[in-house]
């Protein structure tokens, strides 16, 4: 039955404590919204974490590459060109004894770390998801009992662009000649 537009009877069937108030309502929403909120910054602190740790580790690895190449290469030089005696310089070129595509030449262009053998066109020994800011070789003469010897300086820094903390590492190593 139907009163001004109300229906008459309609609250008998629903005791006052069967629903929810408007404060109820509005306090459960807000405990909900903080809980997606709170979810939502530690899936972005997560997403984050992962994305610095595979830009540290790629740099690291390729860091580690690039020194293990041109330690391989000093280990059997027979001479060191360039850099002179007592000079240090951004190229490293060497002739290894019996091997058939001598001169090796190790440099950096474009923050990429380059080998080239026997005078060719100079081949990658980096990819491109990091740079190599700096890449040093400075020749010792031999001192004493020891024979003279090439530090190698290292420096990569990750290239990607979504780290506000970008990955970097700095290796250095001395290699004495045979």
């Amino acid at each position: 039955m139907k009163k001004n537009g109300i229906l008459r009877g309609y609250a008998k069937n629903f005791p006052p404590t069967a629903g929810f108030t408007l404060i109820e309502t509005l306090l459960y929403s807000a405990l909900f919204s903080m809980v997606i909120g709170f979810s939502i910054i530690i899936f972005y602190q997560v997403l984050s974490s992962e994305s610095q740790n595979r830009a540290r580790r790629e740099v690291e690895t390729e860091a580690d590459f690039l020194m293990r190449k041109i330690t391989w290469a000093l280990s059997s030089a027979q001479s060191v060109s360039q850099p002179a005696v007592g000079a240090t310089s951004s190229v490293l070129t060497l002739n290894k004894y019996g091997f058939s595509q001598n001169p090796l030449t190790f440099d950096a262009y474009s923050g990429t770390a380059r080998l080239s053998r026997a005078a060719g066109t100079p081949v990658s020994l980096t990819n491109g998801s990091v740079t190599v800011s700096q890449l040093l070789f400075s020749h010792f003469p031999p001192s004493g009992s020891q024979t003279e010897a090439v530090r190698i300086s290292i420096s990569i820094v990750a290239s990607t662009s979504e780290n506000i903390r970008k990955a970097s590492t700095t290796l250095q190593n001395t290699i004495y000649l045979p």
